[in-house]
């Protein structure tokens, strides 16, 4: 059976009992009568070493059931879990609902609010706990979960307005650069233009009726365009 599962299942069981005022004494007797199948075996067994279910205790119960369905095994490694949690890139509300998931299962590491304070610290991204230090002010873990929150919403909201700015400068800095390409296109075209006279002058004909040396010719007569 799933440990969790289980667990989850006897914490139901014992809140309902104590809803309804029953008395330690028939927690035992009434949970017991709604075991069924392996989970009732087990419970016959327990009882027999005890020598009659009149002198079981709750605690004794509780204890038994923990060790059957989620077992040292279990316990060592949702252990180890939390002291691996880190936030990632999950978000601090998530975050927080996992730490306090496992943290029942490493008590002996937080047995204090500053303990427990300290452990939710550490996993906090970079960005975020090194101003959650400062704004908390205090060893209160729902305080510091709540500044941890309400820094990532600013921390987010920050992001998207560079976001938004840098999409609106975008096409103004498209349309500077475009202007500038054009600007230098044009000193480019002017320099060769000016030049041409120079690189080519050898190699053009000269015409007689203006004296100037320039390609181009007027149908089948070597007339210039000048000398038309």
């Amino acid at each position: 059976m799933n440990p969790i599962v289980m667990e989850k299942l006897l914490n139901l069981v014992a809140k309902r009992l104590e809803v309804i005022g029953c008395h330690k004494e028939r927690k035992v007797k009434l949970v017991t009568f709604l075991l069924r199948g392996s989970t009732e075996d087990w419970w016959t067994l327990c009882v027999a070493i005890t020598e009659g279910v009149e002198f079981v205790t709750w605690r004794y119960f509780q204890r038994e059931f923990q060790k059957k369905f989620y077992p040292h095994l279990f316990v060592d490694e949702k252990r180890r879990e939390f002291l691996r949690l880190v936030q990632g890139d999950e978000t601090v509300a998530q975050y927080g609902k996992k730490f306090m998931e496992l943290a029942r299962y490493a008590i002996t590491f937080i047995m204090n609010e500053e303990d427990k304070c300290m452990h939710f610290e550490d996993g906090l991204r970079t960005s975020i706990r090194a101003l959650v230090t400062t704004c908390a002010g205090s060893l209160d873990f729902s305080k510091l979960v709540e500044a941890a929150i309400r820094i990532e919403k600013c921390l987010v909201e920050e992001d998207e307005e560079k976001m938004v700015e840098g999409e609106e400068s975008s096409p103004l800095l498209d349309r500077r650069q475009e202007k500038e390409d054009n600007k230098e296109a044009e000193k480019w075209t002017m320099f060769f233009f000016r030049q041409g006279s120079h690189w080519f002058g050898d190699k053009r004909p000269r015409f007689p009726e203006c004296g100037s040396r320039h390609m181009g010719v007027y149908r089948r007569e070597i007339i210039c365009f000048k000398c038309r």
